[in-house]
């Protein structure tokens, strides 16, 4: 009895274990997947983030190209005129002051504008240029941009910046030119200036102070060949930066300056400083303005003032002084848009009072001769070097090395 009994529960034990090995198989065959859908899904809740809608990618281009001011700054009736190194440019009215367009400002002073347009409608640009940085965000400090251009305040831009301003009332014309920074041209280098007047082989004057147009040539010539760098006064804070620097000047302004010399410059691609008498301007054997003018927008010529009338400096008065320094610094501002920041004194004749009101115009005041000159010196007592009709090739070599 007891072992029919052991027998039945041991059939119960495999009949309950075959079952639900049945039911398994149905699982892996599928039959589980009703099962599942069947089971209500989770609620929402904070912490599960939502779906981010797909960005609509024209809109959000076009509110990335709206511009920031539907329109520029008006032209500001009341304002001066304002040349900045021979760029005139339009003075516009903020909300606070006077404006200038930027990428015609950049280009006046040789600098970079960087424009940003950001995703979040913000605009800001920065401006670099070689003596400061600046950078500006649109709807602040008067800054204004309407989509195309930019337009920075004028206090700022040149007010601020180290700027040489000079001012012609009668005209109502401010011109702004890149100061030189003097303090800080290095001491010590050696900058030989050499001397000329004319150029021609026309010789209707004192026969020294024409140079043959084919002497000049070969002076140009050895020039570039033995790597020597012809540069400007302004280029004197850089003397270090120079193996060979050295400084061509023309005294008088003589039209053979213009006819003669001015194909071998460009020809060479070499630089030079021409001293006009402001006052002599198309008399003859002299340049006429529109020549001077050329010469000047050239990037070849540095025009520079030799007064109005030529006539000895050392003898006159302040008042007189007054008239040849700063007249003759207005006449050439106004021809060319660059303010003159060296005087070449007539005959070299300078004293005391003289170098006393050249100071209050100009940066450099140059002699007739008296050899080499070295930067650290005193800047209104530049001597320099006398080339000549005689003057042959080896000499003109020594000159140029300050030997």
């Amino acid at each position: 009895m007891k072992k029919q009994a052991a027998y039945l529960l041991a059939a119960c034990l495999l009949l309950v274990f075959l079952t639900a090995c049945f039911s398994e198989s149905r699982v892996q065959n599928g039959q589980a997947l009703q099962l599942e859908q069947s089971v209500p899904a989770p609620a929402q809740t904070d912490f599960l983030p939502e779906t981010a809608p797909e960005p609509d990618k024209e809109a959000f281009e076009a509110e990335v190209q709206a511009p920031a001011f539907e329109d520029a700054p008006p032209l500001a009736t009341d304002a001066p005129a304002v040349t900045v190194n021979q760029t005139e440019l339009d003075v516009f009215q903020g909300d606070s002051g006077y404006c200038l367009r930027l990428d015609l400002y950049a280009g006046a002073v040789n600098a970079t504008l960087h424009q940003n347009h950001e995703a979040d409608g913000q605009y800001s640009c920065r401006l670099q240029a070689p003596m400061f940085r600046a950078y500006f965000h649109a709807g602040s400090d008067d800054v204004f941009f309407d989509g195309t251009h930019w337009y920075g305040p004028m206090d700022l831009l040149v007010e601020r910046q180290g700027f040489r301003r000079f001012t012609d009332e009668e005209n109502n014309h401010v011109y702004y030119t890149t100061d030189l920074p003097g303090a800080k041209t290095p001491d010590g280098c050696r900058v030989p200036v050499l001397m000329y007047h004319a150029v021609s082989d026309d010789c209707w004057g004192f026969s020294s102070l024409f140079v043959s147009p084919d002497d000049m040539e070969q002076q140009l010539k050895l020039l570039v060949d033995e790597g020597f760098s012809p540069i400007w006064f302004e280029d004197l804070p850089h003397a270090d930066e120079y193996e060979k620097p050295v400084i061509l000047t023309f005294d008088d302004g003589y039209d053979d300056n213009y006819t003669e010399l001015y194909p071998l410059l460009q020809k060479y691609n070499v630089k030079a400083t021409i001293f006009v008498i402001a006052g002599q301007l198309g008399t003859p054997h002299k340049m006429t303005a529109e020549q001077v003018k050329a010469l000047s927008d050239s990037g070849l010529v540095s025009i520079q003032s030799h007064t109005m009338t030529h006539d000895l400096l050392d003898e006159m008065n302040e008042e007189e002084l007054i008239y040849q320094l700063k007249e003759s610094q207005l006449t050439i501002a106004r021809l060319t848009g660059k303010v003159p920041y060296t005087i070449c004194y007539p005959v070299g004749h300078n004293n005391v009072l003289t170098r006393e009101v050249a100071a209050r115009y100009y940066d450099f005041g140059v002699l007739m001769n008296g050899g080499g000159y070295t930067t650290g010196t005193d800047p209104l007592l530049v001597p320099r070097y006398y080339v000549d009709r005689q003057t042959d090739l080896w000499t003109f070599r020594s000159m140029a090395s300050g030997q």
